[in-house]
């Protein structure tokens, strides 16, 4: 994931991805409302570029007892994302169904 400079770039990695966003985990999450920009690598050389905005972060800076447990990062909401994107989440949705299944 980049982000505006160098000084904030970070590595992470991506969770619960679907059509609309994703959650991605990071020590430093961004605050809502950033726009950020961001290309998934599959091991295959594929490469997905989409844009976004942080709608969630975790923990939440405005949560009195926030869960120890819970995995740092942020909700991106996706607001453009490349050809084959949606294929890619289609896919990634069927496996789940399926796993889910048995």
């Amino acid at each position: 994931m980049r982000f505006g400079d160098l000084e904030q770039v970070a590595e992470s990695r991506t969770v619960n991805i679907s059509q609309r966003g994703l959650y991605v985990c990071m020590s430093t999450p961004r605050p809502i409302g950033t726009h950020v920009q961001f290309e998934l690598q599959l091991g295959s050389g594929e490469r997905f570029h989409v844009q976004g905005v942080v709608v969630r972060t975790v923990p939440d800076p405005d949560d009195p007892s926030p869960d120890p447990q819970a995995l740092p990062g942020m909700g991106v909401f996706q607001t453009s994302t490349c050809a084959g994107w949606t294929r890619f989440v289609e896919e990634l949705e069927s496996r789940r169904e399926d796993q889910a299944a048995g």
